[in-house]
C-alpha cells in the first residue's frame, strides 16, 4: 500500500502542488517535494516526428534514464520490494520508475467500481504529462450513448488520440472488439491512433490502424500487457504512460484541424451537438416543449422527404425522440472527417457530390432547398475512396415552396436572396461558389474561377444540371494535369 500512496499522492496533487501541506505529505512518503519530474519527462520524452507502427512497441517499452526517474528515500526504496510470490518486486523492478535519492490495488469487481483504479494508473499520469489535453469518461449506461462514445478518451487539439474499453472482469463483453467496432475512421492517411481495452486489472496498450481496404473498420495491434494487481506492473505501466504521452502531440498533428470536438458538446443557441465514435448526437434546447416537439418534427419530415427521392450524397436519420423526460434528440449517421479539399481536385470532387444531391432536390412539384451549405455542413466520407466523397448534413434551415426569408443566417456567406421571401434553388447555387472561395485553395485555374463567377451572378444563375455538367467538366480536365504532373515527377525521380 506505500507504493500506492506515494504514486497516488504524488500524480494527484496539482501542478501547483508546492505548498506547506503537500510538501510535508511527500516528505513523510519520502519523496523530494522539489524536484520537479513531470517537466523532465515532458521535455526530455517530447517527440516532434510520428513514429512508425513498428517502432510503437519499442517506444512504450523504453527504459527512463536516470535523471527522468522518481528520486525517492532509501527507506521508501527497501519498502517497495516484495517477496511475495504474487506480488514480487525487486530491486530491478523498483529501479525502473525510481532511484535512490531523496526526493496495487483491490477493487470492487464491478466496472464502477475499478473506475478511480483505472483513472489513477492511467488517466492521472496522462493529465500531468499532457496538460493541454482533457480526459473524458463515458458513464452512461445507455446503449445508444455507450455506441456513441468510448469508455475513456483523451482529446487533445479537438481530436481523440489516445482511448479506452474497460470491462469489469465479470462482464462477458469485449472490450478489445468494441475499440474497433466504436470507431470510424475519420483520420484521414494518419497510420494509427493509440489506446488501451481493461478487464478489471489487467490491461493491454494498443494501437488502432488505419483500416487497410475502403472504409472498412479499424485493426488492433497489441503493444503490451499489464496485470496492475501487481506492483512490478504497476511500476512499468507509469513508465509506459511516460512514453505514450509523447506521442500524443505528434498524432493530434498528423490529423491536422477539425471544426468539431470529438466526444465534447458542442453548445449553441438552440441546440447541443455531440460527435460521438459512429455519428452524430443534437440535442435541441429550446425553452418550451412545443419548440422543441415542432423541430424534431420538421427534421423527421425533411429526411422522410430526402429518403422519397432518393436524394444521394446527405446523412442519415437513424433514430428520434421528443418527451419531457429525456428532451429532443436526433442521433444522425453516418459520421465523417469534417475537413476541407487539400487540392482543387478534391474540391472539385465535393462540389460535384453537394451538387448531385441540388439535382434531385430542386425537382419536382416540392423541391428542397437546403439554404445553409457551408463547410461546417459538408463532410468527406471515411476511408480513400477515389474519387473522395462527400455528403450534406444539418437539414435544420431546409424548406420546400413556399420559402420565407431566412434572416437569422449570416449575410456574409449566404445567398441575398434567401433573406427574402419566395427564393428558390438559386440560394444554393450561390453556396456552392461559396464554398469555393472559401477552400482558399491559391492554385486554382481561370476556368474553375469562372464557374465561381456564375454561380454568384446576380441574375440567371445555373441550375444544379448544369453547374453538375460544367464541375464535372472540370473535374476530367484537373484530374489529366494532376496524371501529367506525376508523369512528370517519376521522369525526374528516374533521370535523378
Amino acid at each position: 500500500m506505500i507504493f500506492d500512496l506515494a504514486v497516488s499522492l504524488f500524480f494527484s496533487l496539482p501542478p501547483s502542488y508546492p505548498n506547506a501541506m503537500g510538501e510535508d505529505l511527500l516528505r513523510k512518503c519520502g519523496i523530494d517535494p522539489s524536484y520537479d519530474i513531470v517537466t523532465t519527462w515532458q521535455q526530455k520524452r517530447s517527440r516532434l516526428e510520428l513514429p512508425r507502427i513498428e517502432e510503437l512497441s519499442n517506444i512504450i517499452e523504453e527504459a527512463l534514464r536516470d535523471d527522468m526517474k522518481i528520486p525517492i528515500s532509501k527507506w521508501l526504496f527497501k519498502r517497495f520490494l516484495d517477496n511475495d510470490f504474487n506480488n514480487r518486486c525487486t530491486v530491478a523492478d523498483v529501479g525502473i520508475i525510481f532511484k535512490d535519492g531523496f526526493r496495487g490495488s483491490t477493487h470492487g469487481r464491478y466496472e464502477d467500481g475499478y473506475h478511480f483504479f483505472w483513472d489513477n494508473n492511467i488517466r492521472s499520469l496522462l493529465e500531468r504529462l499532457v496538460p493541454m489535453g482533457r480526459a473524458i469518461r463515458n458513464t452512461s449506461q445507455s446503449m445508444s450513448i455507450l455506441n456513441m462514445r468510448p469508455d475513456f478518451g483523451f482529446i487533445h487539439s479537438k481530436v481523440c488520440p489516445f482511448r479506452g474499453e474497460e470491462k469489469s472482469d465479470l462482464n462477458g463483453e469485449n472490450p478489445r472488439s468494441e475499440l474497433r467496432d466504436k470507431l470510424v475512421w475519420t483520420y484521414g492517411d494518419v497510420p494509427y491512433v493509440l489506446g488501451y481495452y481493461a478487464n478489471g486489472a489487467k490491461v493491454t496498450y494498443v494501437t488502432i490502424t488505419h483500416p487497410v481496404t475502403g472504409s472498412g473498420k479499424p485493426n488492433i495491434v497489441t503493444l503490451a500487457d499489464s496485470d496492475l494487481r501487481r506492483r512490478r506492473d504497476r511500476i512499468i505501466n507509469i513508465k509506459r504512460i511516460i512514453n505514450i504521452s509523447s506521442l500524443i502531440e505528434p498524432i493530434t498533428h498528423a490529423i491536422g484541424w477539425r471544426e468539431a470536438t470529438e466526444f465534447l458538446p458542442i453548445m449553441r443557441n438552440d441546440k447541443t451537438i455531440v460527435v460521438g465514435g459512429t455519428g452524430i448526437k443534437k440535442e435541441y434546447t429550446d425553452k418550451t416543449y412545443a419548440m422543441r416537439d415542432y423541430r424534431i418534427s420538421k427534421l423527421r419530415s425533411v429526411y422522410r422527404a430526402l429518403a422519397a427521392i432518393k436524394v444521394p450524397n446527405v446523412d442519415r436519420l437513424s433514430h428520434s425522440f421528443c418527451d419531457l423526460k429525456h428532451g429532443a434528440v436526433a442521433y444522425l449517421v453516418p459520421r465523417g472527417m469534417d475537413v476541407k479539399p487539400s487540392n482543387a481536385r478534391k474540391m472539385l470532387e465535393a462540389l460535384a457530390c453537394i451538387l448531385e444531391a441540388l439535382v434531385v432536390m430542386h425537382k419536382g412539384a416540392k423541391p428542397i432547398y437546403h439554404r445553409d451549405i457551408r463547410w461546417p455542413n459538408v463532410i468527406r466520407q471515411p476511408g480513400d475512396m477515389k474519387p473522395s466523397r462527400w455528403f450534406l448534413i444539418d437539414w435544420d434551415d431546409a424548406t420546400s415552396l413556399p420559402t420565407k426569408a431566412a434572416k437569422h443566417l449570416d449575410q456574409s456567406n449566404h445567398a441575398p436572396e434567401v433573406f427574402q421571401n419566395n427564393h428558390g434553388g438559386e440560394v444554393d447555387i450561390w453556396s456552392v461558389e461559396q464554398l469555393m472561395r472559401e477552400t482558399h485553395i491559391l492554385a486554382l485555374s481561370k476556368d474553375i474561377k469562372a464557374a465561381g463567377r456564375w454561380m454568384q451572378r446576380r441574375k440567371y444563375r445555373p441550375t444544379a444540371e448544369d453547374a453538375l455538367k460544367t464541375i464535372n467538366d472540370l473535374l476530367v480536365i484537373e484530374k489529366a494535369r494532376e496524371e501529367v504532373e506525376e508523369q512528370d515527377e517519376d521522369e525526374e525521380a528516374d533521370e535523378d
